[in-house]
């Protein structure tokens, strides 16, 4: 569910006052039934706490940021052998695509064993769907 930024601003508001009063109210009881000692660790773990957990609630950044934050330099699996070649060591079963041996690397003009990741975005993406793979932030 996507908040508002001043319904998410009022959130974050209301988590250090409800979980700050709350965690005084808890040293108060400590303090109050003579456990000075946890009332203490309570102060300093409790604040930590706080703290630690405020991220979890109310990741930074912007929420509506795209991810992954980088276009990858090939498409998923692919392994990068140039500066717009990447080639298929694994063998993911394209129809245009064929398996290369890491032991004897093709050359960047081989067009059945070597994918081409020159172009704009909407090429790449139309590239990647022609051959069948995936390419995490493009397509």
């Amino acid at each position: 569910m996507a908040f508002s930024a001043r319904a998410l601003k009022l959130l974050k508001s209301l988590y250090w006052v409800i979980f700050t009063l709350a965690h005084l109210y808890i040293c108060y009881l400590l303090f109050a039934t003579n456990r000075a000692i946890a009332g203490i660790m309570w102060l300093i773990f409790g604040f930590i706490l706080l703290f630690i957990m405020y991220p979890v609630y109310f990741p930074f950044g912007d929420p509506g940021a795209r991810w992954p934050p980088y276009v990858a330099g090939c498409p998923d699996y692919l392994t990068k052998i140039g500066p717009n070649s990447c080639v298929d060591y694994v063998g993911l079963n394209s129809s245009l695509l064929s398996k290369s041996d890491p032991s004897m690397p093709p050359t960047e003009g081989d067009s059945t064993k070597v994918f081409d990741t020159s172009g704009s975005l909407a090429q790449k993406a139309a590239r990647t769907q022609q051959y069948g793979l995936s390419w995490e932030g493009v397509a």
